[in-house]
């Protein structure tokens, strides 16, 4: 008999018809949902009510418990983040990073619960390259956003676009591309796919490719590069926001990032506006010495994503739902704040 837990689950995503930015938060919502209801044995009525969404779809439900559970890629935060920390009883996060920069803006309790990866799915492979008889592939695999994509032009025309034996391997959905250019495409020793894959598909993308290149400039949990590690793939990845979390020296090539700004679309008395906040950038420099230890020490590279494999099959949907559930039952009744 599976135990009980008392929560309602507020969603607003159609897990159905989401792509592009709005994947990784989509589908991390369905993850979470879907493992809670196959660990316990849910009782919705008069429970606390768990809004997994961004603030600015956040409400509250009268006479409940009303929990934000959601996430921040920068130091920023819009007027709605404010709105709904003032309206929740309780916030969770999925970082250190997002709880310190919360902490800024509410004195709301703020609990940690960090996302997962079904380890089923992102099963790992060992890896060999053989100079002279395959190409080197580098994967991106996430939204195509600035901060996500971030310097990898540069990183590709000062570094790998002479390279023969090396290509980069771009995996995104929801890139604005001329319809009559296709799906995938091929340019010198670069590759764009803007395919919604079934995942068994898109597992076999990672397991095509020889390293994983994440050089975002802030992220809340960054599901793509925890799903590369587990793949026991050597990742190179900026070194800030969540990332610091379960990245490290021993399993994966940290990338420093310099301080910089970065314009973000905003919504200002309901129009949207450009702004320019704080971000972290990633250092050209740091990012070229690391992606050159990965490719000309392979057997070494192999060593540290082997410890990459280990760390993140930790970081599982069942841990995560697990820590949903010890954080819903500790929480203080007195803070309830009913409407």
């Amino acid at each position: 008999m599976k135990e009980k837990l008392k929560v309602e689950w507020i969603s607003p995503v159609n897990t159905m018809e989401i792509i592009g930015n709005s994947l990784g938060y989509g589908m991390a919502n369905k993850n979470l949902r879907d493992t809670l209801h196959k660990l316990y044995d849910i009782e919705w009525r008069n429970s606390p009510v768990v809004h997994f969404t961004n603030p600015q779809f956040f409400f509250r439900v009268p006479n409940r418990k009303n929990i934000l559970f959601t996430m921040n890629e920068h130091e920023w935060l819009s007027d709605d983040y404010k709105r709904a920390f003032d309206k929740a009883d309780s916030i969770i996060t999925v970082s250190s990073f997002c709880k310190s920069v919360f902490e800024k803006y509410t004195d709301k309790r703020i609990d940690i619960c960090p996302l997962g990866i079904d380890t089923s799915i992102w099963l790992p492979k060992k890896r060999i390259f053989k100079p002279g008889k395959q190409k080197f592939r580098w994967l991106y695999c996430g939204a195509p956003n600035l901060r996500k994509f971030s310097i990898m032009e540069e990183v590709w025309k000062i570094f790998l676009k002479d390279f023969s034996d090396v290509e980069l391997y771009i995996k995104t959905t929801g890139a604005d591309i001329p319809e009559e250019m296709g799906d995938i495409i091929r340019s010198n020793n670069w590759i764009v796919d803007n395919r919604k894959l079934p995942i068994k598909e898109l597992v076999k993308i990672y397991h095509s490719s020889h390293a994983f290149l994440f050089l975002s400039m802030g992220e809340g949990a960054a599901l793509t590069l925890m799903e590369a590690m587990a793949t026991q793939m050597p990742v190179v990845t900026s070194y800030h926001t969540a990332m610091m979390d379960y990245c490290n020296e021993l399993n994966s090539y940290p990338v420093k990032v310099d301080p910089g700004k970065i314009e973000v679309l905003v919504k200002v008395n309901d129009e949207s506006v450009t702004k320019e906040i704080d971000a972290g950038i990633p250092n050209i420099i740091s990012t070229m010495t690391q992606m050159s230890n990965v490719m000309y020490k392979y057997e070494s590279a192999s060593d540290i994503a082997r410890q990459a494999m280990k760390d993140a099959r930790k970081l599982t949907w069942e841990n995560s739902a697990k820590r949903l559930k010890e954080i819903l039952e500790n929480l203080d009744s007195s803070s309830s704040n009913l409407a």
